[in-house]
């Protein structure tokens, strides 16, 4: 049942979102294009050129930042239909609150995924250089001799995505959670929804500050320790600052994932308490 689930909700998200994405994918070719033909001399300083790109340009700009908009936007109004007007339809059929809650959470985690590359994919077409090739040629977008292909190199990027990924993950699963404490207003659920927002925002706001200034000031004696007596320990003590470095290293992957998991279980919670829908 969730494979349906996750069909129907990639059905009703990829209605609004590839659109989107053409448009985006047209506004960048044409402005490009008229960038590209404007640095060959038979058509530089052509009026229609010149023209074009001034009218197209600022729109490019505009679609992508539609494009993370929309995503967005898409997958968020996706919930709240959940706990809203079609709350006693999603509820009547025979799946679980977890698999309801899965598949609107894959469809926004997908769909953002693939706005990345397309959103990558319009910026260079925008501005880039037509000429280049991927890996080969005097043009190349990548060359193989400047990727780091070590194991500190290839861990280094996985960890970078996966942090962006549970980055993502939180931003849907708090707005999930918003969603669902103004689910309980009996009326004006949307107003409480926004309400939820800023007031949650802001405490997580403050405790961020105070946890940076805390972070700041252990990194700072830290360091300033261990630039001083470094060479005077024994190699169990650098070992012992090698780990506690490294778990430093992985605690802000460590706090994403436990965040992630406190809100998937508070969302599940929320659903499954069957909430006064209308």
């Amino acid at each position: 049942m969730f494979q349906k689930l996750f069909k129907y909700e990639a059905l009703a998200v990829g209605r609004v979102m590839v659109p989107v994405w053409l448009g985006a994918l047209v506004l960048a070719v044409l402005s490009g294009g008229a960038m590209q033909l404007q640095n060959l001399p038979p058509f530089s300083g052509t009026p229609f050129l010149v023209i074009l790109w001034t009218v197209v340009a600022p729109l490019s700009v505009l679609s992508l930042l539609a494009v993370i908009a929309v995503c967005i936007a898409a997958n968020i109004q996706r919930f709240y239909t959940l706990l809203g007007v079609r709350g006693y339809l999603y509820f009547c059929l025979p799946v679980n609150p977890w698999q309801q809650l899965a598949a609107k959470w894959a469809v926004a985690m997908v769909s953002s995924a693939i706005s990345v590359p397309v959103l990558l994919l319009c910026s260079w077409l925008m501005g880039g250089d037509w000429r280049l090739t991927l890996f080969a040629g005097d043009h190349a977008l990548i060359r193989i001799e400047d990727l780091d292909l070590t194991w500190q190199g290839v861990g280094s990027t996985a960890y970078t995505i996966l942090l962006a990924a549970l980055a993502v993950s939180f931003v849907y699963l708090y707005f999930y959670l918003c969603i669902g404490i103004g689910a309980h207003w009996p009326q004006h659920r949307l107003a409480a929804s926004v309400i939820v927002y800023f007031v949650l925002s802001f405490i997580l706001q403050v405790l961020l500050l105070l946890g940076l200034v805390v972070l700041g000031v252990y990194l700072y004696n830290m360091l300033d320790y261990e630039y001083t007596a470094f060479a005077l320990v024994t190699d169990a003590q650098r070992t012992k600052w090698t780990i506690r470095n490294t778990l430093l290293i992985a605690s802000p992957g460590l706090l994403l994932a436990a965040a992630n998991g406190i809100l998937w279980a508070v969302n599940l919670r929320l659903i499954g308490k069957k909430l006064n829908l209308a």
